[in-house]
């Protein structure tokens, strides 16, 4: 009876506060919570921090890529257009009509390259290949010899000159 209250109100009190009060925490559990809350924020800023580095990266990732399919594209253009001056002509390309499609083919540069061959002012820049059919019975060391107007001796001196046996 240190506060004038019999034992049994004493009891009924503590029952009470026990139940009214029985979801609180210490101070010091308290004073840990908020660490850890902090400690989660900080985490929380440092993820969304590594979130947009990451994607920074890979924004200048895929530029990269797409760069180097147009460069290949443009190599590979060029090499098959038979240029004589690679240098010039990727010097007379338009670079703002070269995209990637959404199929992730590069387009404008072979229609610039036609365009130049067709062109009276570039089209010295290539090479006209002309392809030549196989002429039967001759190779290419042959002198178009028309083996049917020699004589005997003379084809066996043209087979030895010829390495022909």
């Amino acid at each position: 009876m240190k506060l004038g209250i019999n034992e049994e109100v004493s009891k009924k009190c503590e029952e009470v506060f026990q139940e009214n009060f029985k979801d609180f925490i210490s101070k010091e559990e308290f004073e840990k919570l908020q660490s850890s809350i902090k400690e989660m924020e900080e985490m929380k800023r440092l993820i969304e921090k590594l979130k947009a580095e990451n994607k920074e990266k890979d924004k200048i990732y895929n530029e990269e890529i797409e760069r180097l399919k147009i460069e290949n594209a443009i190599e590979k253009a060029i090499i098959k257009s038979n240029a004589r001056t690679p240098k010039a002509i990727r010097g007379l390309l338009k670079m703002e009509n070269i995209k990637i499609d959404k199929d992730g083919n590069v387009t404008g540069v072979e229609e610039q390259i036609k365009e130049l061959i067709k062109s009276e002012e570039t089209s010295y820049l290539f090479e006209e290949v002309k392809f030549q059919g196989a002429k039967i019975g001759i190779s290419d060391n042959e002198a178009s010899e028309d083996l049917d107007k020699m004589s005997y001796s003379q084809m066996c001196a043209y087979f030895e000159r010829n390495g022909i046996k």
